[in-house]
């Protein structure tokens, strides 16, 4: 692809890596979800922009997008604590 980025992804001849995740593409949205809370924020990202991209999983923006919320991304959480 064009982004510069993907030469990075193809370490070890397997391109099917998206945010640390192997076989990206075989698994279904649960399998997906159930591998988010694992992720850091980087590799969030790379899953959301994937998804974008791709195959545009609702369930599966909507968990990132929820995992974000609980990490502190938005304004008025809780979580606002940490220094």
């Amino acid at each position: 692809g064009p982004s510069a980025t993907s030469a990075a992804t193809e370490t070890g001849g397997n391109a099917d890596v998206v945010g640390g995740i192997e076989g990206y593409s075989t698994l279904s949205a649960a399998e997906v979800i159930d591998r988010l809370a694992a992720l850091d924020a980087a590799q969030l990202a790379q899953v959301e922009l994937y998804e974008l991209e791709h195959r545009r999983r609702r369930t599966i923006l909507a968990r990132i997008a929820k995992l974000r919320e609980e990490r502190g991304g938005s304004e008025g959480t809780e979580a606002s604590t940490h220094v």
